[in-house]
């Protein structure tokens, strides 16, 4: 179990990183779905928001969050696979709803420099990494 200030320090994190055995051992149990919740890393790994990640988490029921990473920490198998499945499929949507709201914003700016500041920020977002100008 976390301690207080490690879960904060988590929770500071603007991204996690799966390594990649986890993101093929999901990617095994899930699907493709999972590709939708990160930027895939050339060495397999994933990079995951810790926004899009809260945002799944606020949106399942305590009950299924706690099934969901019961099962996640333990690798138990049954009945309680719909949670987990959920909770990646929730990540993915809420990734999805990031980057539809950052482009939105991105269209609606009228100052050159600005947009040019959040085209870079969801460049970096889409792709993993920050191109130069």
């Amino acid at each position: 179990m976390l301690t207080f200030e490690e879960f904060v320090s988590e929770l500071a994190r603007e991204e996690v990183l799966l390594s990649p055995a986890e993101v093929d051992d999901l990617t095994r149990r899930f699907g493709g779905k999972v590709l939708q919740m990160g930027n895939l890393q050339g060495d397999g790994s994933m990079l995951v928001s810790v926004d899009c990640i809260l945002e799944a988490a606020r949106s399942l029921e305590s009950r299924t969050l706690m099934e969901a990473a019961e099962i996640l920490n333990n690798q138990q198998m049954g009945s309680l696979l719909q949670s987990r499945e959920k909770f990646v499929q929730l990540v993915g949507e809420a990734r999805e709803r990031k980057l539809r709201g950052m482009i939105q914003d991105f269209q609606n700016e009228p100052d050159p420099g600005k947009s040019r500041r959040q085209w870079k920020h969801i460049e970096t977002e889409l792709f993993g990494v920050r191109y130069s100008d």
